[in-house]
C-alpha cells in the first residue's frame, strides 16, 4: 500500500566520512520522499563526499516531486540552524512529516512507515509532537543514553503493545508533523550541537504535546567510529546544559537529570584522563559562565 502522508527527510553533515554517507544516504532515500541534506563548514572535500553519495541518485532541486537537495554552508552553522534550513527548503505545502537523520545513522527499512502508521493510530487520543524510532549501536546494543531515556520514557502515562510515552528525543530517527514543527517555533538556534533534541522535546511538553518511542521503527546508530569527542565538544555540552537547565530544571527534574549525570560523567572522564585536570576544569568554569551569560555559536575555548 502506497503511503497517503509525504515525508520529507533532513541530514545535518560536517566533515561527513565517504564510505558511511553513501549507505545513510541510500537507506534514507527508500524511506523518504524528499531529502535536504545541509552540509555545515562545507568545503571542496565535504562537498565532493555528499554529491557523491548521491551520484547515483537523480533529481536534485527543492520540488517535492524531485528526490533530494543539497545545502552548502560556508561555516559551520550548528545543528539547529542546519535543520532549520533543510525544513524550510523543502515545499511547506508539499509535506505532512519530517524526519531527521544524523549522518552516522542508517534508518532500517519500513521504519518510517512504521512511524507515519504509529503517529495516526495515536493522534486519536494524544497530541502527538514527534515520534522516536530506537537508536541501536551495531550488534543491536542500546546505548546507554538511550537505556537511561528509556526509562524515564517508561514512566509515561501510555503503554501500547509497541510503543511509549515518553518526554526526551533524539534527533536521529525522529518524525515530526511539520504542522507541530510550525507551530512550536521548529529547533531552538542559540543550541549549538549538543541537546538541540532534548530541548525541542521538552519545548513540545511545556506545550502540551506528547512524545512516542517506537521500538519497531529503528536507525543504526554510531554505526561509524569516529575519533573520541574532544574538549570542544565538552564545552558544548557543558554551556548548552547550562542553559537547558535553567529553561526547563524546575518544570523537568525527570528529564533534566539524566543528561546532566551523563554530562557530568564526560567531565568527571575528561578531568582524570587528559593528563591536564586544571585545564579541563578551567573548560568547564568556562563553558558554565558562557552558559549563564548566553554566549552561543562556535566555540571561543578549548583545554
Amino acid at each position: 500500500m502506497v503511503r497517503a502522508a509525504r515525508v520529507l527527510g533532513a541530514i545535518v553533515t560536517y566533515r561527513p566520512d565517504s564510505e558511511a554517507l553513501p549507505k545513510v544516504v541510500a537507506a534514507a532515500l527508500g524511506e523518504v520522499d524528499h531529502l535536504v541534506i545541509v552540509d555545515n563548514a562545507s568545503t571542496l572535500a565535504s562537498r565532493e563526499v555528499v554529491h557523491q553519495a548521491l551520484g547515483s541518485f537523480s533529481g536534485s532541486g527543492p520540488s517535492p516531486t524531485r528526490r533530494f537537495a543539497v545545502i552548502e554552508n560556508g561555516r559551520n552553522e550548528g545543528v539547529a540552524v542546519a535543520f532549520n534550513q533543510a525544513v524550510a527548503a523543502g515545499d511547506p505545502s508539499g509535506f505532512d512529516f519530517i524526519f531527521l537523520l544524523d549522518q552516522d545513522s542508517i534508518v532500517r527499512a519500513g521504519s518510517v512507515d512504521r512511524l507515519v502508521r504509529e503517529h495516526d493510530a495515536l493522534s486519536k487520543n494524544y497530541r502527538v509532537g514527534a515520534l522516536q524510532s530506537a537508536n541501536r549501536e551495531p550488534g543491536g546494543r542500546i546505548p546507554l543514553d538511550s537505556r537511561r531515556r528509556d526509562y524515564y520514557a517508561r514512566r509515561g502515562g501510555y503503554s501500547g503493545p509497541s510503543s511509549f510515552q515518553g518526554l526526551l528525543l533524539l534527533n536521529s530517527g525522529a518524525l515530526i508533523p511539520r504542522a507541530v514543527f510550525e507551530s512550536v517555533g521548529g529547533f531552538d538556534e542559540r543550541y549549538f550541537v549538543d541537546f538541540v533534541d532534548y530541548e525541542f522535546s521538552l519545548r513540545l511538553a511545556r506545550q502540551g504535546y506528547a512524545v512516542f518511542h517506537v521500538p519497531e521503527a529503528s536507525v543504526e546508530h554510531n554505526f561509524v567510529r569516529g575519533p573520541p569527542l574532544g574538549s570542544v565538544r565538552l564545552y558544548y555540552a557543558i554551556r548548552e546544559l547550562v542553559r537547558l537547565g535553567r529553561s526547563y530544571a524546575w518544570q523537568f527534574p525527570g528529564g533534566v537529570a539524566p543528561i546532566t549525570w551523563t554530562t557530568l560523567n564526560r567531565l568527571g572522564s575528561a578531568t582524570l584522563r587528559s593528563g591536564h585536570p586544571f585545564g579541563v576544569l578551567r573548560l568547564a568554569i568556562g563553558a558554565s559562565m558562557d552558559g549563564l551569560l548566553g554566549v552561543t555559536g562556535e566555540a571561543t575555548r578549548s583545554a
